[in-house]
């Protein structure tokens, strides 16, 4: 049963999507936009918490994030491709890596 006093919102202020049950605590996040991609993540941000931190002289943007990085954040990065790559924590750039050489393994022919 839900409590009167919930309050859906500030629940999950700190995720993307609605699954929360896999122990993500919120970390700062930054990642890399391509230039095609950055308009578009800056007009239509990925979370109420983002922030441009830096404009590259390539075009692309720095964007920083504060939020848990649940299963449906790292989904939500693999949908925009090679146009997105997490720079920071280094543990969520490795579970992505990992992640992609899973994929990949998948594509082989054999």
């Amino acid at each position: 049963m839900i409590p009167k006093d919930f309050d859906a919102k500030e629940y999950y202020r700190n995720f993307i999507g609605i699954i929360t049950g896999d122990g993500s605590k919120p970390e700062t996040i930054q990642l890399k936009v391509s230039k095609i991609r950055s308009p578009y993540i800056e007009n239509l941000p990925l979370h109420h918490s983002q922030k441009m931190v830096e404009k590259c002289t390539d075009g692309s943007c720095i964007f920083e994030h504060y939020l848990c990085p649940t299963n449906d954040f790292v989904q939500q990065i693999l949908f925009h491709g090679s146009e997105i790559e997490i720079l920071e924590p280094q543990s969520l750039r490795e579970r992505m890596k990992q992640r992609l050489e899973t994929m990949l393994e998948s594509y082989k022919l054999g």
